[in-house]
């Protein structure tokens, strides 16, 4: 039947988990690493992990329904208010790859503050190329932008409007008024 050597699962080290001093047991060591936020799961998801005798490593993760998160959106010079405006982001995770996506909807007592827009995303950028992509809807006219979404920092993203090179704020790349819509989706590695 050809060789008995066994292969090595993936090597990835789990996120956000503190270390273990070598009197922890196997069983409370397994809970620790349930219990961390660097590990979410859903129901309908998994976490799979080998232990080579001293560390916990990660060789599988799908955090199956997607969870809900509380972006803040803050503009450069001054703040945004969503007031009546809907805002939903929320994100998944398979294995350390991060799907997060945004919808704003401006709301009659929305005020867009100044300058180029930010929302901190749930889980630090990783190593990798993110990739994002985003929508503007200017609803009084009828209009739609197709953009891209970036990392500024490695806890916040930006969009920028794509034939117009404008980055996304209260007047770009359209001025924002109750309606309006914006929808981002951003894949990328956690760290």
């Amino acid at each position: 039947m050809g060789s008995s050597a066994k292969s090595s699962p993936s090597r990835t080290s789990v996120p956000n988990v503190a270390s273990f001093s070598h009197n922890v047991t196997s069983t409370q060591k397994f809970s620790n690493i349930l219990t961390s936020v660097g590990t979410p799961v859903a129901p309908g998801g998994f976490i799979a992990y080998y232990c080579d005798g001293t560390s916990w490593l990660l060789i599988g993760h799908e955090q199956g329904s997607p969870i809900s998160f509380t972006t803040t959106w803050a503009g450069t010079v001054s703040n945004p208010s969503l007031g009546n405006g809907a805002l939903t982001t929320q994100y998944y995770v398979i294995g350390t790859l991060v799907y997060f996506t945004i919808r704003l909807i401006a709301g009659s007592t929305t005020t867009f503050g100044s300058c180029s827009w930010t929302f901190t995303v749930p889980i630090a950028l990783g190593n990798g190329n993110p990739a994002g992509s985003a929508d503007f809807q200017d609803s009084s006219a009828g209009v739609e932008y197709a953009g891209n979404a970036h990392f500024n920092v490695a806890t916040s993203i930006y969009c920028v409007e794509a034939s117009a090179k404008v980055v996304l704020s209260s007047t770009q790349p359209f001025t924002w008024a109750v309606n309006d819509q914006l929808a981002t989706t951003i894949w990328y590695q956690g760290s």
